[in-house]
């Protein structure tokens, strides 16, 4: 025993003196001193005292070569030392990582799906509703409407509102009114429609972007007795002339009128989105200027500087009141809201949702990542304790293992951003048309650097509490037990925690999505989509009214006889394609209150055959028939919906109604009720039949434009190639355009919830998996870190089964905690995906119990397996090595 301790006496002694040695030498030095405390212990029996005395020995030999470590002397040498270190440090950090490459891939993967997510939806979020518009003070623009709607949306208001605005108004520096459309463009090779801007006043002057090429045109254009001007986009002008400069000068012929091109905008330029290619000042006549009965113009203004949105709307208001009492004018009050507002309404909800889902997967991710690291980190701890042990600085520890966690994540940060970009093209294919900057959506310098700034908060904040803990840990303790980290279990626990509750709140929003797109496939629209073709047909103004009605009567008769198409039908509006134009409801012997509006109900013009062709049903009268006209009884038919809101329990058949305002500006003399149909949901699958008026085509002459609809059997091309071919028979100015199947119209109608259902899905599935690979990874920790236990356990007869239940238990209570934290937060955090759900409440008893179940399974297996590892144990292997 004398020998020993002197053998052990001398070994310290010489490792606490300085000396030449190298530190191969003195890091032989400890593992024999480690090897020869190890070999008395279990050889010779080594007293408890002897052994207290031998690690008390090695802590104070650690400690001593501590304080006697050298530093640099210069501030130039300690700036060197560190340039010189942090490259070794990245150098060494990649090695470890290649030489682990199972942790490597699992925690770059990790890294990967939690940053790439948040990469992809960021670059929307980002380019929808944070990035700057592109115009001049664009936080001073403001859309201007009436507030007819229930809802917070803007209604367009009538070219003699606007213009009382325009004129009167002091709130605004330059005021605009626009509205978007598409029109014919003629005299090249084929006939095409195109998407662009009617302008009352100069839309271009108020957004404040000066022309590329040649000039914008100015509110002294906007007068109809002078030549029609349109100003080009950047990518259109290009197309047609090869280069955007070679327009200016040059014409167009839109909608059989010969416009002077007299600019080009910049290729950046947007306005409303990017389907508008020109833009055109209204040149409005006389009897339009004064029309209050027809309402398409949105105003769009430049508030004065120190001019609040409240100002002005209060300003406005009194034009209005003014208005009402001088003509008698039932137009609504004003409604007004921020440019960008109007852009991003129908999609920030929904941008909202998922941004805050894939965060929720980062900290999934970042959970997991902790949890690595802190098991990484304590099988360190040896390592650490040497190079603490032979000199080594604990800033230099720390900063050497923070290297290690930020070489990481920017290796997971690199493939994150990679994968990020793969699934913004999924988004982008995905996203609404509507949408007005969907083409601007891409990973730019801002997208990026936030993309870095997470990679580098994700790296040093969750690497350093395992770095500065163990930096901390005395290098004696830590080459005595081999471990480091205090509190790690409990940390670790908590990370699974947060894990499991965060992928509850994903789940069950995602299963909240995932019902109401059940729901909504499951709803009847009212017609029979199958087998529909559809396209738009629109004549110009040289046909006169009684020519359109026997051109389209014409295009309906001759595609009805195309070969393999049973039927044809025309309508202003396709079902379920949105509300499309309405009218003033009023019915005869029932006035409107003096100083009231009357109701406004959306109409459909339609050729007679049109509810057979459709699947409409009959429920009370008659349909319409090639009898109703002007010449004849001006027949018309209503939905269910209208008839019970009108005629609650009363037959409306035989009652006499008038569209539009009276008396002096009706669509049509007296109308007659000959039939009640089935109700269709014109707004959407998601929204209830908003009550609809049917009208012939005969009775609106005026009307030049159709959605021409065939039923056919045939493939859908092959129909679309014959009634293109037919129609260019009948006049070869006019484009075939909007060509769909009915079954891509319905389709289109939930595609926003259907995007926002598979992204959330996908996402709280992703979640799901993340959690239950930490609950796996800490248990199967906890047991490695129990084996001793296990085995003196079974060593003192326990059974399998109660060590699998102790297991299950510890395992379990962590599941069963974050499950109710989950639940607790997504009861309250699903009430903002109200807007976003259709048949379901934010607190569905069926999904939260779905959630519940399929967690609780899924924890309950990942607790399993380790749990059975534990019973495998063989006692006398692990009492043997202890």
């Amino acid at each position: 025993m004398n020998r020993l301790l002197s053998r052990l006496y001398s070994i310290a002694l010489h490792l606490m003196l300085p000396g030449d040695s190298c530190v191969r030498d003195r890091l032989a030095m400890i593992a024999t001193f480690e090897d020869l405390v190890a070999d008395a212990r279990r050889s010779h029996g080594l007293p408890g005292a002897v052994a207290h005395f031998a690690a008390e020995l090695r802590d104070l030999v650690i400690e001593t070569r501590l304080r006697s470590r050298p530093t640099p002397t210069t501030p130039a040498q300690e700036s060197d030392s560190m340039l010189a270190t942090f490259v070794q440090d990245v150098r060494f950090a990649l090695r470890l990582l290649r030489r682990a490459p199972g942790f490597t891939a699992v925690a770059i993967l990790t890294l990967a799906l939690g940053i790439g997510g948040n990469t992809a939806i960021f670059s929307v979020v980002y380019a929808v509703l944070l990035r700057p518009l592109p115009y001049a003070d664009a936080n001073r623009l403001v859309v201007v409407g009436g507030a007819d709607s229930d809802d917070d949306s803007i209604d367009s208001t009538s070219p003699y509102v606007f213009y009382e605005w325009r004129d009167r108004a002091r709130a605004f520096e330059p005021l605009a009114g626009f509205v978007t459309g598409q029109q014919t463009m003629s005299g090249r090779r084929e006939p095409e429609r195109v998407s662009g801007v009617t302008s009352a006043g100069s839309i271009l002057e108020v957004l404040g972007v000066p022309a590329a090429h040649g000039r914008i045109f100015t509110a002294s254009d906007d007068r109809s007795a002078r030549d029609p001007v349109v100003v080009l986009s950047d990518a259109f002008a290009t197309r047609l002339f090869g280069r955007p400069e070679a327009a200016v000068g040059q014409s167009i012929r839109l909608n059989d009128r010969d416009h002077a091109v007299v600019g080009v905008m910049p290729a950046s330029f947007r306005f409303p989105d990017g389907d508008s290619v020109f833009w055109r000042p209204a040149q409005f006549e006389p009897d339009m200027r004064l029309s209050r009965t027809e309402y398409f113009l949105l105003g769009v203004g430049r508030l004065k500087p120190g001019v609040t949105e409240r100002q002005a709307t209060e300003e406005l208001n009194s034009i209005m009141a003014a208005t009402r009492r001088s003509v008698a004018s039932t137009d609504p009050d004003v409604r007004m809201t921020r440019l960008r507002e109007s852009f991003v309404s129908g999609v920030r909800t929904r941008l909202l949702v998922l941004l805050g889902a894939v965060a929720a997967v980062l900290l999934i991710a970042c959970a997991n990542l902790a949890n690595l690291l802190l098991a990484r980190a304590t099988g360190r701890a040896r390592e650490i304790a040497v190079r603490l042990a032979i000199g080594g600085a604990q800033r230099r520890i720390v900063r050497q293992l923070l290297t290690e966690s930020a070489v990481l994540s920017l290796l997971g940060g690199i493939a994150g951003i990679a994968l990020g970009w793969a699934l913004l093209q999924v988004l982008i294919a995905n996203l609404p048309s509507d949408v007005s900057v969907l083409e601007e959506i891409r990973i730019d310098r801002i997208v990026l650097a936030v993309a870095l700034a997470t990679v580098l908060v994700v790296g040093l904040g969750f690497g350093a509490a395992p770095a500065f803990q163990l930096a901390r840990e005395r290098p004696g303790t830590l080459l005595r037990t081999g471990r480091g980290v205090s509190g790690r279990g409990r940390a670790r626990a908590a990370l699974v925690v947060a894990e499991i509750a965060i992928a509850v709140v994903l789940l069950i929003g995602a299963g909240l999505l995932v019902r109401s797109f059940a729901l909504l496939q499951r709803v009847d629209p009212g017609i029979r989509g199958d087998g529909i073709l559809t396209f738009r047909l629109q004549v110009p103004q040289r046909y006169k009214p009684p020519e359109r009605v026997r051109f389209f009567e014409d295009v309906v008769d001759r595609l009805g006889r195309l070969p393999g198409v049973s039927g044809a039908a025309i309508v202003n509006t396709l079902p379920v394609d949105g509300r499309g134009i309405g009218a003033w409801f009023n019915i005869v012997g029932r006035p409107t209150p003096p100083g009231r509006q009357p109701d406004g109900v959306p109409y459909r013009v339609i050729s007679p055959n049109y509810f057979t062709l459709v699947g409409i049903p009959l429920i009370r009268g008659r349909f319409l028939s090639e009898r109703d006209s002007l010449a004849s009884i001006q027949a018309v038919v209503i939905d269910r919906t209208l008839a019970n809101r009108y005629w609650p329990n009363q037959d409306p058949i035989g009652r006499e109604v008038i569209l539009g305002a009276i008396p002096d500006n009706t669509l049509f003399p007296r109308g007659t009720i000959v039939g009640v149909v089935g109700d269709v949901r014109q707004l959407g699958l998601d929204s209830d039949p908003p009550g609809m008026i049917y009208v012939p085509h005969r009775v609106m002459p005026f009307w030049n434009g159709f959605a021409v609809m065939l039923r056919t059997k045939l493939q859908p091309e092959a129909v679309a190639r014959s009634a293109r071919e037919q129609i260019r028979r009948m006049d070869p100015t006019l484009p075939v355009y909007n060509v769909r199947t009915m079954e891509q119209v319905l389709s289109e109608s939930v595609a926003p919830t259907r995007m926002s259902m598979f992204l959330l899905a996908a996402f709280g599935g992703l979640a799901l998996i993340m959690a239950a690979v930490g609950v796996y990874g800490v248990l199967s920790y906890t047991v490695m870190e129990r084996q001793r236990e296990m085995g003196i356990r079974m060593a003192l007869g326990a059974e399998p089964a109660g060590l699998r239940a102790l297991m299950l238990k510890h395992g379990m209570r962590q599941a069963v905690l974050g499950l109710a934290i989950g639940i607790t937060s997504a009861a309250g955090l699903t009430r903002l995906m109200q807007t976003l759900l259709f048949g379901v409440t934010p607190t569905d008893p069926l999904t939260f119990g779905a959630v519940i179940g399929l967690l609780t399974a899924v924890s309950g297996l990942a607790c399993y397996i380790p749990a059975r590892r534990a019973t495998k144990v063989d006692p006398a292997a692990v009492l043997r090595a202890d």
